[in-house]
């Protein structure tokens, strides 16, 4: 039987190709080509995948790009979670999205509603945007295992929120567990404590500190895997690819057993 994942996290920026990018110009202006983004995630080979900023609408480059890359990257199981719509012509489905070559069992979508009137802190200025969190079930060979995608916002008062529903599903959670995604926070953020408390950090179980944003400037991390005690995390990788803003990042999991 075997007991190892190999998981891999990803922001990439819907697509666009940041190769070339100085920051000398709007990033809006680069183009889409979700076969080079399709490419990086083969050379990962990862048994899942959890991405963020992903469209599964709005005209183009923009349609079910979930779809795309599922089939760009030869994984069979697929999954996109809605966060936002935006109000285009066409309207843009926009959220975060989940390939896979273990089968998919559940399917979830958690909607984290940004705050609105009165509930806005006015010492935050920073945009707000509805969030959500992907939630799915899978078959590895050695059980059941729920798997977490997650996008922070950029603001406290989201991240908040944002933890706390996450905090909910852990503490709920009767299988081992796998969160990942791009928390818009650095490693030493409080808002990270909860998490802390209940799972592993890949990074700092391995005591890799690469930066992870963004990849024509590293300056950072805010992209992180966090995964329940029932896994020995062996391994931890940041790859030096430009093709979005955010590096990918890897690790591999083994399952201690019962």
């Amino acid at each position: 039987m075997n007991t190892v994942l190999k998981i891999a996290t990803y922001n990439i920026a819907h697509g666009l190709n940041f190769s070339t990018y100085d920051g000398s110009f709007p990033a809006g202006q680069l183009p889409v080509t979700l076969d080079e983004t399709a490419k990086v995630i083969r050379s990962l080979n990862a048994d899942i995948v959890g991405l963020n900023e992903v469209y599964n609408s709005g005209g183009g480059a923009l349609d079910m790009q979930t779809d795309t890359l599922a089939k760009l990257s030869g994984k069979p199981y697929q999954m996109f979670a809605e966060a936002i719509v935006f109000p285009n012509n066409p309207p843009r489905s926009y959220g975060n999205a989940f390939l896979s070559d273990k089968r998919i069992l559940s399917r979830k979508v958690v909607k984290i509603p940004s705050p609105v009137g009165d509930e806005r802190r006015p010492e935050e200025n920073e945009y707000y945007e509805d969030r959500a969190i992907l939630q799915a079930q899978i078959q590895a060979d050695f059980g059941i295992v729920t798997v977490l995608v997650a996008h922070f916002g950029l603001n406290g008062l989201e991240q908040e929120r944002m933890i706390n529903a996450l905090v909910r599903i852990i503490d709920n959670a009767k299988t081992p567990l796998i969160l990942m995604g791009d928390f818009n926070v650095r490693p030493d953020s409080p808002v990270l404590q909860p998490l802390y408390d209940r799972l592993q950090s890949a990074a700092k179980v391995t005591g890799n500190t690469e930066y992870t944003f963004s990849t024509y400037n590293p300056y950072q991390t805010i992209d992180y895997f966090f995964v329940s005690r029932d896994f020995l995390v062996t391994d931890y990788q940041v790859i030096k690819n430009r093709t979005s803003d955010h590096m990918p990042c890897t690790a591999t999991i083994e399952w201690k057993g019962k």
